[in-house]
């Protein structure tokens, strides 16, 4: 039985060079092994404690995905990106519903106070999820200008000349969590790349990023539906 729970923790690495094991349903499948036994809330704040959490949630899960704790929230393109893995997620029997959480959702809990999981896991409860994907995102940003930029005290120069380079590179995690007891089922990553080329006037880093990070979201999701209709088709 203890194999079985600790099965249940799969690592997916989702970065376009790295390699990843397959996403582990059949372990996932195996937590209902008592129909009808009740679910467990708990709350684990020590080692000893978090070893012998259960998982609680069943397949097909209701997926929250909130918006991110430590950055901007999601765009419409990432948010249909995200809704994009909807339709493959619940072909393979993984989720029943997924639903990107409202931007009004979110709260003024900083990154120094340690408290954006616990404020996740209630968005998450309250919107009767059975797990959520908690997203940390990270990411550096490079400008330079090259050598057209002298032609920056024409008006021309800076409206025209491609003289300022913009380039970004993000990381994105995502650990999906039991919303009862905070049980860890999975842990991805994925990255992004952006880089721009444009005249002073049109030069924006945070278009850049922008773009990466959205990058890195597409990436993360191109794995991710490549492991689950693996696992899916090892199950057939």
């Amino acid at each position: 039985m203890k194999k079985l729970v600790l099965a249940a923790i799969t690592l997916l690495y989702l970065s376009g060079c790295a390699t990843s094991s397959h996403f582990n349903r059949a372990a996932m499948e195996g937590i209902s092994t008592e129909p009808g036994q009740p679910k467990e809330y708990a709350r684990a704040d020590s080692v000893k404690e978090i070893d012998a959490l259960k998982p609680q949630a069943e397949l097909p899960l209701r997926l929250y995905v909130p918006q991110p704790a430590n950055d901007n929230p999601w765009s419409q393109e990432e948010i249909e990106e995200i809704e994009s893995w909807k339709p493959f997620l619940k072909q393979n029997g993984l989720v029943s519903e997924l639903f990107v959480a409202p931007e009004s959702s979110r709260r003024n809990c900083y990154q120094y106070d340690n408290c954006q999981l616990e404020e996740q896991r209630m968005e998450a409860a309250r919107f009767q999820a059975d797990a959520w994907l908690a997203f940390d995102i990270n990411s550096s940003e490079e400008e330079y200008a090259n050598s057209l930029s002298i032609l920056n005290i024409t008006l021309v120069g800076m409206w025209v000349v491609p003289a300022h380079h913009t380039s970004s590179d993000v990381r994105l995690e995502g650990s999906l969590v039991d919303v009862r007891n905070g049980y860890l089922y999975a842990f991805a990553r994925a990255f992004g790349k952006a880089s721009q080329t444009r005249p002073f006037m049109y030069s924006e880093r945070y278009e850049t990023r922008r773009l990466a990070r959205l990058n890195a979201l597409k990436n993360f999701g191109e794995r991710l539906r490549q492991e689950t209709s693996g696992s899916a088709a090892s199950t057939l």
